[in-house]
C-alpha cells in the first residue's frame, strides 16, 4: 500500500517497497502540479508582460508548486502534531526544569506517525529539488544541500530514527522556508523573476517582513535550542554501546555532522539577511 495519511505510518506498514512507491507517486504529483501551474500562468500571460516570458512562468511555477507546496505541507503537519514537541516548548518557556534524559530512547528511536510522514514528504521534496537544481543550474552548493538533507530524511525512514526531532527539523522549521520560497520569486540575481518586485512591491515587502522574524524564531532561536538536546541525546545513546546504538552509530555521527553544519549555516544566513535588509532599507530611503 501507499503511505499518505497519518494512520498509514505504523511500524508494521513501513517497508522500502512501500516507501519507494509512495515517493514515485508524490514526485510524479509534484511534476504534474508544476505543469498545471505553467498552464495557469500561460493562460494569465495577457495580464502582465512578465508572464509573456516562458522562463518567468516556469520560475513562478517551480516556486509555487514545488518549493512552497512541499515546505507548507511539512510545516503544517509539524504544527498539527506540535504536542509531540511539548517537552521542548515546556522547557523553553520555563514550565518544566529539564528535558528528561530517561526519555532519550523514545526521542531518538521511538516511532512517530507524524515524524515518518514528514520525513517521507521531505525526501520526496529533495528528489524533485535535486532534479530542479540540476536543470536550472542552481549550483553545486544546492546539490550538496539536497543530498545531505535527502540522506537525513532517508535514514529517518529506514531504519527509522529521530522521528520526534523530525517533526521540528523537517517540519515546523520549514515554515520560514515556505515563506522564503514565495519571496524567491522576487529575487533578481538569477533565482527569481526580473521586474516582479516593481509590479508587486507591497507583496514583496509583506513576504520579506514575514520571512525575517520567522527565520529568527525557527532557525536562530528554536533550532539551536532543540539541536542542543538532540546532540545531548545522541551522545548519551553512543555511550550506552547497546546493539541498537551500535547499529545506528554511523547514522548518529552523520546526523550530528549535519546538524552542526546546518546550525552554523543558519547564523551565516542571518548575516546575509541582515545585509540584504540594510540594502533594501537604504534603497527605500529609510537608512542613510
Amino acid at each position: 500500500m501507499l503511505q499518505f495519511f497519518h494512520g498509514d505510518f505504523t511500524k508494521r506498514r513501513v517497508s522500502h517497497v512501500e516507501t519507494l512507491k509512495t515517493l514515485v507517486v508524490i514526485v510524479t504529483g509534484l511534476f504534474t502540479m508544476e505543469h498545471i501551474w505553467r498552464f495557469i500562468f500561460l493562460q494569465l500571460s495577457g495580464l502582465s508582460p512578465i508572464l509573456l516570458d516562458q522562463s518567468n512562468r516556469h520560475i513562478l511555477s517551480r516556486h509555487f508548486s514545488v518549493d512552497f507546496t512541499c515546505c507548507a505541507i511539512v510545516s503544517v503537519i509539524g504544527f498539527i502534531h506540535r504536542a509531540e514537541l511539548k517537552v521542548f516548548t515546556d522547557k523553553f518557556f520555563g514550565h518544566r526544569r529539564t528535558v528528561p534524559k530517561a526519555d532519550m530512547k523514545k526521542r531518538l528511536f521511538g516511532h512517530s506517525n507524524a515524524g515518518h510522514q514528514i520525513a517521507l514528504f521531505y525526501l520526496s521534496f529533495q528528489f524533485k529539488n535535486m532534479y530542479d537544481t540540476i536543470v536550472w543550474n542552481d549550483g553545486p552548493e544546492f546539490i550538496m544541500h539536497h543530498l545531505l538533507s535527502g540522506l537525513v530524511a532517508y535514514f529517518a525512514l529506514h531504519p527509522g530514527f529521530c522521528h520526534v526531532y523530525a517533526i521540528f527539523f523537517m517540519g515546523v522549521s520549514e515554515f520560514s522556508t515556505a515563506v522564503l520560497s514565495l519571496l524567491a520569486n522576487f529575487d533578481e540575481d538569477g533565482h527569481g523573476v526580473v521586474g516582479l518586485a516593481q509590479v508587486f512591491p507591497m507583496t514583496k515587502m509583506i513576504l520579506a517582513s514575514t520571512f525575517a522574524p520567522s527565520f529568527v524564531v525557527c532557525r536562530i532561536i528554536a533550532w539551536p535550542f532543540i539541536g542542543y538536546y538532540f546532540c545531548r541525546d545522541c551522545f548519551q545513546a553512543l555511550e550506552l554501546k547497546t546493539k541498537q546504538t551500535n547499529d545506528l552509530k554511523y547514522v548518529m555521527y552523520y546526523f550530528l555532522f549535519v546538524i552542526v553544519v546546518l546550525t552554523l549555516l543558519q547564523f551565516f544566513w542571518l548575516g546575509e539577511i541582515v545585509k540584504l535588509c540594510m540594502r533594501e532599507l537604504k534603497g527605500m530611503g529609510l537608512l542613510n
